[in-house]
Order: C-alpha cells, then sequence, then structure tokens
C-alpha cells in the first residue's frame, strides 16, 4: 500500500467510527404517573326541620303558671305561656335528634333546664318550682321528681334548688337526709363531681347560699327528702 493509499484508509476508518458515535440511541419514553387527586368530602351541616312543642308549665303543686317564658336552647324559638300556663312554639331539630332542651323561667320561680323526648313534644308537662327561701336553722321537707330541672357537670343530675339566708358569720352546715340516692353536688363543676349528704362551708353576714339537692338520674319516682341547716357563728 502507497504512503496516499494508507492515509486515505485511515481516514474512512476515522469517518466510519465518528458517524457511529454521531447516532444518538432513541430516547426511552419518560414513564407517566398517574395524577392523584384528593378527594376531600364536604362538610355537611345537618339539616334542620321544624318541632311542633306544646304543652304547660305548672308548678310544684301542678297548677298552671301563666306568664313563663319557654325557650329552646341556643336559639331564639321562645314564647310566652297564657292564662292557663298552655304554650305552643316551634323547635328546630335535626333527622337524629330524639330530645330537644328548653330553658323554663318566671320572676319568684327557680329557672329550670329541662329535656324532652321528640315523641311527646306535641303534648308536654314543664315543671317551675317556686323559689325556697330559708333561715340558718331552719329545716325543708321536699322532693326531687323525674321531670325536675337538670344540674351540675353536663346537666348530669336532676335537682331541687333551695336558698339560705344569712343574718350572722359563721360556718353553715347542710345535711341532706333521705332514703333515696340524694346528695349536693360540691367542688368545681367537672367530671366526676360527686354528691355529698353533709357539707360545710364558710359564710358572711348579709349573704345568701344557694345549694342543689340532686340524684344522679334517669330514675323513675320522687325521691322525698329533709334539708337541714344549722350555723356555727364566728369566734
Amino acid at each position: 500500500m502507497t504512503r496516499s493509499n494508507r492515509f486515505n484508509g485511515l481516514f474512512v476508518a476515522t469517518v466510519v467510527t465518528c458517524a457511529g458515535c454521531d447516532q444518538q440511541p432513541p430516547a426511552m419514553p419518560t414513564p407517566t404517573m398517574p395524577t392523584q387527586t384528593s378527594q376531600v368530602a364536604p362538610i355537611t351541616t345537618p339539616q334542620r326541620q321544624p318541632l311542633h312543642v306544646g304543652g304547660r308549665v305548672v308548678d310544684s303543686a301542678n297548677n298552671p303558671v301563666p306568664g313563663a317564658r319557654v325557650t329552646q336552647w341556643d336559639s331564639s324559638n321562645t314564647t310566652i305561656t297564657d292564662a292557663n300556663g298552655a304554650f305552643d312554639v316551634t323547635a328546630t331539630i335535626t333527622a337524629q335528634d330524639r330530645s330537644f332542651w328548653v330553658t323554663v323561667e318566671k320572676s319568684g320561680f327557680e329557672t329550670s333546664e329541662l329535656n324532652r323526648s321528640v315523641d311527646t313534644a306535641a303534648n308536654t308537662s314543664l315543671r317551675l318550682h317556686e323559689i325556697r327561701n330559708l333561715a340558718a336553722g331552719e329545716s325543708l321537707r321536699a322532693a326531687v321528681n323525674p321531670d325536675d330541672s337538670a344540674c351540675g357537670y353536663h346537666w348530669g343530675f336532676v335537682c331541687r334548688r333551695v336558698r339560705i339566708t344569712l343574718e350572722s358569720s359563721g360556718t353553715l352546715t347542710l345535711e341532706v337526709v333521705s332514703d333515696g340516692r340524694l346528695g349536693m353536688p360540691v367542688g368545681p363543676v367537672g367530671f366526676p363531681q360527686p354528691l355529698e349528704r353533709r357539707i360545710s362551708v364558710p359564710v358572711k353576714a348579709g349573704s345568701e347560699v344557694s345549694v342543689d339537692v340532686a340524684t344522679d338520674g334517669p330514675f323513675s319516682a320522687s325521691s322525698e327528702f329533709t334539708l337541714n341547716t344549722s350555723l356555727m357563728p364566728a369566734s
């Protein structure tokens, strides 16, 4: 091979090699990941529907109480009883509700917080008790009824309220005497909140102490009790 032919052969070989380097392998397709969309369930507000509530407001002796205000909790649904203690009001509930709460109030009576069944809403009885005041040293005989006001933590008790007026300072002792499971809710409002049959509290002259005599319902019959009070004067 002449010098010229050797050069030409080398050039061709070089061209072939470079031509091969210029050819890029076909690009592999990039896998496509499926797009994930998070489905957020919409927050739905339970549909409310009207409920006719009617009946009478009565006192401790089952006498009608005219001029009492009946209000459904957390609403503007309210009405006033007529001369016969009768009332009609439209409450609002959800389809899942099996009961509803009302507040019943009138001057001279203890306010009642009452829970009633949806099934008997059209013919329901709501009870108010007259305010009872005792002087220290006096006793009271009364009863807690199943349809009395709720009280205590999360309205877990059914109760009667009694008020004791103090003419002098000292230590007031209250004692509940009953055959039933009655007592006085004590301590800060919280769970559990115990019922005590005897408590003593410091008091000042001219003050008033309100005490709830309660039972941890539900219960089906009235439970009678005697509330005894005594005052040890301050030394």
